[in-house]
């Protein structure tokens, strides 16, 4: 099973390094792949459509419940949001299949931004971006195996109580049970371990990944946020977690001089994305640039 995670992309206008990143996707893609989008899918400030409370409410019951509405300045914020997808997701569009979406913190800079764009993924539409909730999961069964992919949403210090509550509880259900899946991969957009600019996770979000391990087995952690590509192999509660960071599909930033680098830690600030390659007792993860050349590439052996 192929699973491609690109992360860190929100530029609107027109970004080469992203275009090229797109076309070595839409090169390599294999027929059973999964493509994941790793967050901040609008920069700088989400989807930037300023509406009162009022306006809002309109807005939801059209997306939730189909209820129309005939005012001008209803349609025409309609109109702008419909507007802020395409131009973002036009990019997109040669690739193979849907993409598996979260929100990432530039995702929430703006008044209803994250709401916002949680209406415009969930639907089915022409739209390739497809983000069900905030935090979602899904399985997929490659040569008898299955896979089991959690998104989740590390926007933390943004989320309500009830919010965090709730995904706490999401994440309750489905990991206390004990899924015949071989591989189980979270995908949240920051890291919890990572070399790069922002560094380790700490904090409440620190809490938050400790909370999420202490549940249930996990073999992969895939995010963005840092504007590089990394694979980091820890040890954390008796579990042997990968790291992946792909974060530089059109933004990139050098090492962090202070990080704690690890012998084996891989970390290349060149623009591209990371490949994973899932095997029954083993995988392979294919770090490529831009310029369609895999920097690095490495054999893993399934441990937990």
């Amino acid at each position: 099973m192929q699973v491609i995670g690109i992360g860190d992309f929100g530029e609107e206008e027109e970004s080469s390094n992203l275009k090229r990143c797109i076309q070595v996707i839409h090169r390599i893609q294999q027929p059973k792949n999964v493509l994941i989008g790793l967050g901040d899918n609008f920069y700088p400030n989400g989807i930037d459509v300023y509406m009162d409370e009022e306006s809002f409410q309109k807005v939801r019951s059209f997306f939730l419940y189909k209820k129309k509405t005939h005012t001008n300045k209803i349609r025409n914020i309609l109109f702008l949001m419909k507007q802020y997808l395409r131009r973002h997701t036009e990019k997109f569009r040669k690739l193979r299949g849907r993409m598996h979406m979260i929100l990432g913190n530039h995702d929430y800079y703006s008044n209803h931004s994250d709401r916002l764009e949680l209406f415009l993924h969930r639907k089915e539409n022409q739209f390739k971006w497809y983000m069900k909730n905030k935090w979602y999961n899904f399985v997929r069964t490659y040569n008898g195996f299955k896979i089991e992919f959690i998104a989740i949403d590390t926007n933390v210090e943004s989320l309500s109580k009830d919010e965090m509550q709730k995904q706490k509880s999401f994440l309750q259900n489905i990991l206390l049970i004990k899924k015949k899946c071989h591989y189980r991969i979270i995908f949240g957009h920051h890291p919890l371990f990572s070399n790069g600019q922002h560094g380790n996770a700490t904090g409440a979000l620190r809490k938050f990944y400790e909370f999420i391990i202490k549940l249930g087995r996990i073999d992969i952690i895939m995010s963005g946020h840092d504007h590089d590509k990394q694979i980091l192999q820890r040890k954390i509660f008796k579990q042997t977690i990968i790291q992946i960071v792909s974060g530089s599909s059109c933004r990139s930033r050098p090492i962090n001089i202070l990080a704690q680098k690890r012998k084996g830690d891989i970390f290349t600030a060149t623009y591209g994305f990371i490949e994973l390659l899932l095997r029954k007792s083993s995988f392979v993860i294919n770090i490529w640039n831009n310029n369609n050349k895999i920097e690095f590439s490495k054999n893993f052996l399934k441990i937990n």
